[in-house]
């Protein structure tokens, strides 16, 4: 489903709105939180050091402390960063996660997006689909990743999308919803472009096209981050803002039977974003259990099984960038933030072409100035 780059003088996608979630309020939990980590269980595992870093570890879940989420600081010298490990869960865990069941036909996952001049993660680019699949009888979250052909379908915990100087733009005046005119936002456009991870949603498994009947809804539980988040489709012709997919938790959006689609994602600054997502669909048979749900303090369900037959679990811990375990209560907050209150837009198909073009001069002029 790979599409052809923008013509000349046509941006890289287009604009639609979102609602755009700040960070959430200091002290608030949430499957995003950084509790205070003590060092893991020996025997651990798992590849750390950047903001958003996924690995694994079958070592003893470091017990969770409240307090404020944070993102980063400093530790012996060291920025201390949040960082998302995926480990198999202890015996102790996996009985709690069981005692709190999802809903049958659901699946939820986080995505992780890491923002800015330093950016890090492990999908830089190429081609990415969010969607549900069937696994034992289980409704899970999965990506379909497209840089190695056959192409493989993963957990999503095990991702960090980067997006990094290929992705900033200068924000034209139809993103005014979410962001200042002529500020930089980072941009996962509807079209694929060079180094950047191009990443939409799907409801194409073989088996959910084959053992579900209608479309799949993806609903919005929760974002949290350092700055607004938007998604939208482009509008007409492929220029301005079109339909709303997301507009805050709560919301959801309707993705048709044996469809891919690829989206417009914003960013209005730096940093590292959590986007909860969940997907129903409707089997053609008996219900089908649910994912994602299951919580045990600071660790979430991913959906998928461990070597030892329990459930793999992602976590939130503080390491640096040599790798050394770091306390995330010396890390800054982001209670500072401002909630952004949704604004419906309304667009005439001439005028948001225009705004769109506009919107790709002010680009140029931006970079040439860099």
């Amino acid at each position: 489903m790979a599409q052809p780059a923008p013509a000349p003088g046509v941006g890289p996608g287009s604009v639609s709105s979102t609602n755009n979630q700040a960070a959430q309020d200091q002290g608030e939990g949430g499957a995003t939180g950084t509790p205070s980590a003590p060092a893991p269980a020996p025997g651990a595992t798992g590849t750390t050091g950047t903001t958003g870093t996924t690995g694994t570890t079958t070592g003893a879940n470091p017990a969770p402390s409240s307090g404020a989420h944070t993102t980063s600081g400093t530790t012996g010298g060291e920025r201390c960063v949040a960082t998302r490990i995926t480990r198999e869960a202890t015996e102790a865990e996996a009985a709690t996660l069981a005692s709190n069941s999802a809903p049958a036909n659901t699946a939820r996952t986080t995505l992780t997006v890491s923002v800015g001049d330093g950016a890090s993660g492990n999908a830089t680019e190429g081609h990415f689909d969010l969607g549900p699949a069937i696994e034992n009888g289980t409704l899970v979250a999965r990506v379909k990743d497209d840089r190695s052909q056959p192409a493989q379908w993963v957990d999503p915990s095990s991702l960090t999308f980067a997006l990094g100087d290929a992705a900033r733009i200068t924000a034209p005046a139809d993103l005014g919803f979410v962001a200042t005119p002529g500020s930089s936002v980072w941009l996962i456009p509807s079209t694929q472009i060079a180094g950047v991870p191009w990443l939409g949603l799907n409801s194409q498994r073989e088996e959910i096209v084959t053992g579900t009947t209608g479309p799949v809804q993806f609903p919005l539980d929760a974002v949290e981050g350092p700055g607004r988040v938007a998604v939208f489709n482009a509008g007409a012709l492929g220029s301005g803002v079109g339909e709303h997919v997301f507009d805050g938790p709560g919301t959801g959006y309707t993705l048709g039977a044996n469809t891919p689609a690829h989206q417009n994602w914003v960013f209005t600054a730096p940093g590292t974003y959590t986007l909860t997502i969940t997907m129903r669909v409707t089997p053609n048979g008996a219900a089908l259990a649910g994912s994602g749900f299951g919580s045990g303090g600071d660790l979430t369900a991913t959906g998928a099984t461990g070597p030892n037959g329990r459930p793999m679990v992602s976590q939130v811990v503080g390491r640096t960038a040599s790798g050394k375990d770091c306390d995330l209560s010396l890390a800054t907050t982001g209670a500072d933030t401002i909630p952004l209150t949704v604004v419906s837009l309304t667009w005439a198909l001439t005028g948001a072409a225009c705004v769109w073009v506009g919107a790709i001069g002010r680009r140029r002029n931006l970079r040439a100035t860099l």
